[in-house]
């Protein structure tokens, strides 16, 4: 399954717009423009007000380009998608490490490929990237089969019950408990599931924190860093004593803990100890499975409130054995659409920011070395100048053909060297699990939620949806049309 998001064709730079070089590239470099701010503090009050408001303001009004001074730091915002791929891919090396700001969430999160930089992230990330790969993919649709039957059973009795479902919380348990079973081929019982959810949630609070904080993490209260050392404990706990129950078995399971155990670092040729396992398997759960929980969360939202599409879903004849088999993915062509314009409206990763490494130029700007460049995805991705009626839920502008669009004015998984590592994986979990459920369930619309941008971009609310078990039915006519191959 390759990644849709990479094939995107560049769209022709508009000579009209705001920033764009007027004499090619032979001209001398300039400094992006600045919006003006507050003497001191600069532009921290209006985007702290609405960051999300605030920072697609600046990219309609800032296309290309644009200096943010917050407070005593300057960061670039690129705003332009064909700017953001020289930045993420065409000059990656020069701009491949996290900035600052990552470093601080960092203290929290500690080792691991995700946080890291240089040398020590390209070992990792080589080590590590064919665990998420080949037979370790077979094993996502089987699994979110189990996992989404378990939810079916919760949901049925919460409907009898007349309960609303609050689906953000089931949505990021089916993601934590499909990558355990394909990682370890297990589960945890009822009470260690609930500690590590609470252990994941305090070390992912505690690294927002840290984003934006002046002070370094030591001076942080005491109370603080100490329930952030015992979450950790307990998340490490959990994890070794999955790893240890599974050796015992004495043989392969063909997982992905079989996969990491057998990685090695290309250049030196040593595979992981347990400690450098641990650390890459807590990273993958406390930055991986929150994104992939949303990316369901806000589509089921979305889908709730969009009938319409649900209808074009739906399919009497699906059965788990053509699921299991991996076919469904295929099969639903629709309903990648809707997960793509779900992302494209809340991308979970709704920000990200890389440092130069030296002194750049980026289309006609100059960037000096040391400086932090900022990518907004929600921007982007919500800019008049990239999207027709961008505010609109359409999935069907993702059906078709895709070369009329820049490649990165549509990149949930950020795209680059430094792009998610396991976006096969999370497509294809997250397809497999959402066919099955808006197929089972009937779902009434759900209230108006905002987004909120921590870490992660999440309901400011709790997502209730009402549901009820789907009656076996004929196939909608509007269905039939939306039954075509994905490409691979």
């Amino acid at each position: 399954m390759s990644c849709p998001f990479h094939s995107l064709a560049r769209k022709p730079a508009d000579p009209e717009r705001k920033g764009d070089a007027p004499n090619g590239p032979a001209s001398p470099p300039i400094a992006p423009p600045a919006p003006r701010g507050w003497p001191v503090v600069g532009l921290l009050p209006a985007l702290r007000k609405d960051p999300l408001s605030y920072l697609r303001g600046i990219a309609e009004e800032y296309p290309r380009m644009a200096t943010l001074r917050l407070g005593l730091d300057k960061v670039l915002m690129v705003n332009d998608p064909i700017l953001i791929e020289e930045v993420l891919v065409h000059q990656s090396e020069n701009f491949n490490d996290k900035s600052k700001y990552y470093r601080r969430a960092g203290e929290v999160l500690a080792d691991g490929v995700i946080p890291a930089n240089g040398d020590s992230w390209r070992s990792q990330r080589d080590a590590i990237s064919p665990s998420f790969a080949g037979d370790v993919l077979a094993k996502v649709p089987p699994a979110t089969v189990e996992v989404v039957r378990d939810i079916e059973a919760r949901w049925r009795a919460g409907a009898a019950e007349g309960r609303a479902i609050d689906i953000g919380p089931e949505m990021m348990r089916l993601s934590l408990e499909v990558f355990l079973r394909v990682m370890f081929s297990s589960e945890l019982d009822e009470g260690k599931f609930a500690l590590l959810t609470e252990s994941i949630g305090t070390v992912l609070r505690a690294a927002e924190k840290r984003v934006w904080a002046i002070l370094p993490e030591f001076l942080d209260p005491p109370a603080e860093r100490r329930r952030v050392r015992e979450a950790y404990a307990s998340i490490d706990t959990i994890i070794l004593d999955l790893m240890e129950s599974r050796r015992k078995w004495g043989h392969e399971a063909g997982d992905m803990l079989d996969q990491m155990m057998g990685a090695a670092d290309p250049a030196t040729g040593r595979t992981f100890d347990d400690r450098h396992l641990l650390q890459q398997i807590r990273t993958i759960i406390l930055s991986g499975h929150e994104a992939t929980g949303l990316a369901m969360t806000w589509t089921l939202y979305l889908l709730s409130r969009h009938p319409e599409h649900v209808a074009r879903l739906l399919d009497d004849s699906l059965d788990e054995e053509a699921v299991i088999a991996g076919a469904l993915a295929r099969r639903f062509a629709h309903m990648r659409c809707c997960l793509e314009e779900a992302m494209r409206l809340y991308p979970p990763v709704w920000s990200v920011s890389r440092e130069a490494k030296a002194d750049a130029r980026v289309g006609e700007f100059s960037v000096p070395k040391g400086s932090t460049m900022m990518i907004c995805p929600y921007a982007v991705q919500h800019s008049r100048r990239n999207w027709d009626e961008p505010d609109r839920f359409l999935p069907d502008r993702f059906a078709g053909s895709r070369t009329a669009r820049a490649r990165f004015a549509h990149f949930p998984f950020i795209g680059g060297p430094r792009g998610c590592i396991g976006q096969q994986f999370a497509m294809i979990e997250t397809v497999t699990a959402l066919t099955l459920l808006v197929n089972r369930f009937e779902m009434e619309p759900a209230a108006e939620v905002a987004p909120e941008p921590m870490l992660s971009l999440r309901p400011a609310e709790p997502v209730r949806i009402r549901v009820a078990p789907r009656a076996k039915s004929a196939r909608p006519a509007s269905a039939q049309t939306a039954r075509e191959a994905v490409p691979a």
